[in-house]
């Protein structure tokens, strides 16, 4: 370390995501809270998800991220995306259970 500089480690943090993300992030637990949180016991005690909400779920551009449009999906090489899916729960949100990326 050289001396007289002062290093603040909270000013080298980078944040792994970016706006895009947080904003996929938001559209993606509305979409939970609002297609699967409803329906999820109801598919639990028949133990089978119903194929509409994984229509939606595409429709809505959260299946097949990483899958080439040519293929119907959307092309994205970004595994941040899908971090944002894998790391998403049921549970509500609270400022202690942002995600910390």
């Amino acid at each position: 370390m050289t001396q007289g500089r002062s290093h603040n480690v909270h000013q080298m943090r980078r944040r792994l995501c970016h706006d895009s993300h947080e904003f996929f992030r938001q559209a993606f637990r509305a979409f939970l809270e609002q297609a699967v949180v409803p329906q999820a016991e109801e598919w639990e005690q028949a133990h089978i998800v119903d194929r509409e909400m994984f229509m939606r779920a595409g429709g809505s551009g959260f299946l097949g991220i990483a899958v080439p449009e040519v293929y119907g999906g959307s092309g994205t090489n970004d595994f941040r995306y899908i971090a944002v899916i894998a790391g998403s729960s049921f549970e509500p949100e609270s400022d202690s259970a942002q995600a910390q990326y």
